[in-house]
């Protein structure tokens, strides 16, 4: 078989695996982000009123935005330990494993943000006419009404997530523990970088003072930013796996 053709079948394969239960994650977070929706618009109690004055932020991109990074570096982290060993030892070489997971993960991530992207333009609309709005994408200020640039955030950003989990499954796969933890590290800088690129990224949740460190920069420095990022995990994790032993 050729070695196109079976990058081609780990990617379907893979993918296939994906989907098995990422749809129990995508049903998950739709039915959070309507139990948020019915209590900010419906309840009386004082929780339910605050969340009201706030819930324009809550619309499903940004209530599913923190939630797949998160599942993204999960499996990023945990598949790798099986997937790598089930192929190669299945005749299936490390290079063609390594792009057919590659293509399948970034299938992955923009499979989710398609759905999160277009269902939560379908909820304001619904919701619009009723009366409630949302404010603006706050990941992004200023492109709320740019579908197609927040789909494509979504996704390259999901993906880099998942490099940073699958460096660090590497790094504990390929050496020992002591060392895995220095990936970890590694990850979690690279985490740090990505956080700070944008605006509003993961660690202005802790410190509103991190919105600040780049609010000059525009949008195409931030995706310049990210793409980097992702260049440089991919080419450690191919580095990484290129003649990594297999571990019965």
């Amino acid at each position: 078989m050729k070695s196109k053709s079976k990058t081609l079948r780990v990617f379907k394969d893979i993918y296939e695996s994906y989907l098995k239960y990422t749809i129990w994650f995508i049903v998950s977070i739709i039915i959070m982000h309507l139990g948020m929706s019915i209590l900010s618009f419906r309840g009386d109690s004082a929780a339910a009123i605050a969340l009201r004055d706030g819930v324009d932020k809550y619309n499903l991109y940004m209530t599913s935005y923190s939630a797949s990074g998160i599942f993204m570096i999960i499996i990023g982290i945990v598949t790798g330990f099986i997937q790598m060993p089930y192929y190669v030892t299945h005749g299936v070489t490390r290079r063609d494993y390594f792009f057919g997971n590659v293509l399948a993960t970034l299938a992955l991530a923009f499979t989710l943000a398609f759905i999160f992207s277009t269902g939560s333009e379908v909820g304001k609309l619904i919701l619009g006419q009723y009366g409630y709005s949302f404010k603006e994408e706050i990941l992004i200020p200023g492109m709320s009404n740019n579908w197609l640039l927040l789909f494509f955030i979504y996704a390259i950003n999901i993906f880099a997530f998942s490099l940073m989990g699958w460096l660090i499954n590497i790094g504990f796969y390929r050496y020992h523990a002591l060392i895995g933890i220095g990936f970890i590290v590694a990850a979690f800088a690279a985490l740090t970088l990505h956080g700070m690129t944008w605006i509003n990224g993961w660690f202005s949740i802790f410190n509103d003072d991190f919105k600040g460190i780049f609010a000059d920069n525009s949008i195409y420095q931030s995706v310049i930013g990210t793409v980097g990022i992702i260049v440089v995990l991919l080419g450690l994790i191919r580095m990484l796996t290129r003649k990594v032993a297999i571990k019965i």
